[in-house]
Order: C-alpha cells, then sequence, then structure tokens
C-alpha cells in the first residue's frame, strides 16, 4: 500500500526536484567551483616547478587579471546570472574570448593538475572543467535574454579559447 502511494506521488517528487533544481543552479555551480580551487589550495603546491608549466599557469592568471580588470573589480560576480547593472564587456580578452575568467581559472587549474599527475587531482580537474562548461552555457541563456546583441557578439567570439572553442 505504501509502495503504491510512493509511486503515485512520483511525478510530484520529480517536479519538486527539478523546481529545486533551477533555484539552486548557481548555487550548485558555484559551490562546486570552489570545492574544486579549495581542493587544489589545501592539497599541495599550488605554484608549479616545471617552466612550461609555469608559463601556463601564469598565462591563466594574467588572463584571469585581465578579464577581471576589464569588467571592473566591483562588477564582478562569482555566479552565472547577469546583475541587474550588468554591461556586455567586449573589449580586452572578451574581444577574443566571451569567458576568460574562466580560461584563467582553467589554465591554473590544469597547470597544477599537470604538475601532480594523481589520479584525484585528473578527477577534480574534469569535474571542475565539466562544472564550468555547463555554467558557461547557463550564463549564456541568461547573457542572451538580457542582451540582444549578445547573438552577434557570440557570433565573432569563442567561449573559452580564442578561434578554437
Amino acid at each position: 500500500m505504501l509502495q503504491g502511494f510512493f509511486y503515485a506521488c512520483l511525478p510530484a517528487f520529480r517536479w519538486i526536484g527539478i523546481m529545486i533544481f533551477e533555484v539552486m543552479r548557481s548555487w550548485i555551480l558555484v559551490v562546486v567551483q570552489f570545492a574544486c580551487l579549495g581542493y587544489y589550495a589545501l592539497s599541495g603546491a599550488v605554484v608549479v616547478s616545471t617552466f612550461w608549466l609555469l608559463m601556463m599557469e601564469l598565462t591563466g592568471i594574467g588572463i584571469g587579471v585581465w578579464a577581471v580588470a576589464t569588467v571592473r573589480v566591483g562588477r564582478v560576480s562569482v555566479f552565472p546570472e547577469p546583475r541587474s547593472d550588468a554591461e556586455l564587456v567586449t573589449t580586452g580578452p572578451f574581444r577574443w574570448i566571451r569567458h576568460p575568467m574562466y580560461t584563467g581559472l582553467l589554465l591554473i587549474a590544469l597547470s597544477i593538475t599537470l604538475e601532480r599527475l594523481t589520479w584525484l587531482d585528473g578527477t577534480v580537474f574534469v569535474l571542475l572543467l565539466l562544472n564550468q562548461l555547463a555554467k558557461v552555457n547557463y550564463e549564456e541563456q541568461g547573457l542572451n535574454d538580457r542582451f540582444p546583441e549578445y547573438r552577434s557578439y557570440s557570433s565573432r567570439t569563442k567561449k573559452l579559447i580564442p578561434w578554437v572553442f
């Protein structure tokens, strides 16, 4: 009898779960991102020693700092929804890629992962990469809704890697 009740309520439970996920999606994406970054920060050295990996890490830092400076520090948000006072930025690194802060973050994480070469670091990097891709797609939905010119901008720029992706 209880089993029949559960199956009868299953569509309602599924709907409630979907609604909770929609409300929490932004928070989930940010929490996963910071959990991955926290892992990197707390599990060992974050400055790599191999020359080419150091160049990759410094490039990631440079791209990230350039992007934050272009947007202006006080206007940066870790959440993927556009802020109410948001403006579409198409200068600086945004001329070539739409999400340079994510690119910088992924370059830094990749350089650390390649330096350490452990299965756990690799797993965390894949989780971070998948999370950032989901965050990019979610963020772009909001940007398309908010800025009519975003479609044109996105047609002439790449998401994360200039001229590639």
